[in-house]
């Protein structure tokens, strides 16, 4: 992000906003595994 990078662990919910440059790099020695949720438009509406 424009704040730099962001540390995450297990059990860690990571909220990206709509339109906005992300990556996951795992910098671990232990696999990392994440679910990713896209809405459908119409089903969703996010401010800000």
């Amino acid at each position: 992000s424009a704040q730099g990078d962001r540390a995450f662990k297990p059990g860690d919910v990571v909220f990206v906003p709509s339109n906005e440059m992300h990556q996951f790099l795992n910098t671990g020695d232990e696999s990392c595994e994440f679910i990713c949720l896209i809405p459908a438009p119409d089903q969703c509406s996010c401010s800000g």
